[in-house]
């Protein structure tokens, strides 16, 4: 019986035994999920900003492989060029690098032996930089939030090269774009016109009720308002004088309720004030003093007098000239005593020159004579008005100038004795 037991406990012994030779010491796959964490430099931009993402790896075991594409949404723009990785040798892998093209993070590492036993990969307890790149904000993206994330993962561990990836997970970034500054003034100056307009019209429609409602008030109030039928009587028009207004016709009221108004119409619809009845008084015209009717009666006839007197001396100067130089026709027994019967007979010097000094001095004698008067009474005599405005002067002179012409023609022809038989 115990030799029995003993050899169960053998055999239990030797599979267990067999059992440990089995496992690889070093064969160790991560015991827990590891996070892939991308993060932003700023969570706040807008058009035109650049913005740089950064990729973190949680701790990790046996890591022998890693595979990751950047996931940029359409609104962001990788700079090209931006992508850095860690150094392979700090992951202990034969190559790691950052593609342009596919924007993929690409790492492998070989399987490595120590003491003919496999080493399992890289190990970190604590966060690893994977790489980082840079976008630009396009200018006509839309604000919002955006998130930045990783695709198509795949990890394998260092040892068995089994399919790690399942314990892998992303933790994206999100930015928020706010509008650019043109869009945001544009954004504020619609939403200002829209505040206006919708208070505008509100306002608008505020006051369209509110002066309907006061002219309801008001119409309403009328209409139930007794009507009063004025008792008018008319009043004629005062006229104006030089001491006192006037007043202009119109109509008054003599109902007790209306005592004192004035109306305009026989109806009592125009009103009207006092004031716009009132006709001002006549300003009389300041009399002439005798001081300037006499000036100007002086003036007056001195100017008369001076015009009276050169054109009768002009006249009288003219006739006698055309009175000395008349062509005398003689008769036969003139004719045969004086011989050429077409003679001219010329005055003399002398009796032209007595006959002007004559007209002269007739035509300037009643200006002396007037002024001789003047001078004596300093009055002016006003002649009886008979009708007749001919100038007589003028007569005069012509007549004077007709005698003295008759007088030079018969001395010439007595000298020349054209009429002795």
């Amino acid at each position: 019986m115990n030799k029995r037991i003993l050899s169960i406990l053998l055999c239990l012994m030797l599979v267990a035994s067999l059992l440990v030779l089995a496992v690889p010491v070093n064969a160790i796959m991560p015991s827990h999920n590891v996070e892939l964490k991308v993060t932003a430099d700023k969570t706040n931009a807008k058009p035109g900003d650049t913005i740089t993402f950064t990729v973190t790896m949680g701790p990790v075991e046996a890591l022998g492989t890693l595979q990751m594409v950047m996931d940029i949404p359409t609104g962001l723009t990788y700079v090209p060029k931006s992508g850095t990785t860690i150094n392979k040798a700090e992951l202990g892998f034969d190559d790691i690098a950052f593609t342009d093209e596919s924007l993929m993070i690409n790492g492998v590492r070989s399987e490595y032996e120590e003491d003919g036993v496999k080493t399992g990969g890289y190990v970190s307890t604590t966060d690893t930089t994977i790489g980082s790149y840079q976008v630009t904000v396009d200018d006509n993206a839309a604000a919002g939030d955006y998130t930045v994330s990783l695709t198509n993962l795949e990890f394998y561990d260092c040892l068995d090269w089994e399919d790690a990836t399942s314990l892998y997970y992303v933790t994206p970034a999100v930015v928020t774009i706010g509008a650019s500054e043109d869009a945001t003034e544009a954004a504020t100056e619609a939403a200002t016109e829209a505040v206006t307009e919708a208070a505008t019209e509100a306002a608008t429609e505020a006051a369209t009720e509110a002066v309907t409602e006061a002219a309801t008030e008001a119409a309403t109030e009328a209409a139930t308002e007794p009507v009063h039928v004025h008792d008018i009587i008319f009043v004629p028009e005062v006229p104006a004088t030089t001491t006192a207004d006037g007043m202009a016709a119109h109509y008054e009221c003599t109902d007790p309720g209306c005592a004192g108004k004035y109306f305009a119409d026989a109806t009592g619809s125009a009103e009207v004030t006092l004031e716009d009845l009132i006709i001002p008084k006549i300003t009389p015209t300041e009399p002439v003093t005798e001081a300037v009717t006499e000036a100007v009666t002086e003036a007056a006839t001195e100017a008369v007098t001076e015009a009276a007197t050169e054109a009768a001396t002009e006249a009288a100067t003219e006739a006698a000239t055309e009175a000395a130089t008349e062509v005398v026709t003689p008769t036969e027994d003139a004719t045969q005593a004086a011989g050429d019967p077409t003679e001219v007979v010329t005055p003399t010097e002398g009796a032209t020159e007595a006959a002007t000094q004559a007209a002269t001095q007739a035509a300037t004698t009643p200006a002396s004579k007037d002024q001789s008067t003047k001078d004596s009474s300093n009055k002016t005599t006003t002649s009886p008005k008979t009708g007749d405005s001919t100038n007589m002067y003028l007569w005069m002179l012509i007549m004077l100038a007709s005698m003295v012409g008759a007088g030079a023609v018969l001395y010439t022809a007595k000298r020349k004795g054209i009429f002795t038989k």
